[in-house]
């Protein structure tokens, strides 16, 4: 089963992810205050997913239907 995946994107995601990488805020606080889901913050931090990588598979995902 393929699940969809939202693309998350914006200034307040970009936001969210500098001020954890500023060690500002921790993730859980960055994901409540900017409305951003935790583990996406987390994956860009460690370099799970770049920018493009995610932008490259939602393109795929929705030619595919």
């Amino acid at each position: 089963m393929l699940v969809e995946k939202k693309q998350v994107v914006g200034e307040k995601f970009d936001i969210a992810v500098a001020a954890v990488k500023t060690k500002l805020l921790t993730t859980r606080a960055a994901a409540d205050k900017y409305g951003v889901p935790q583990t996406t913050i987390m994956d860009r931090i460690k370099g799970r997913f770049s920018a493009k990588i995610l932008k490259v598979y939602c393109l795929q995902c929705f030619k595919a239907k």
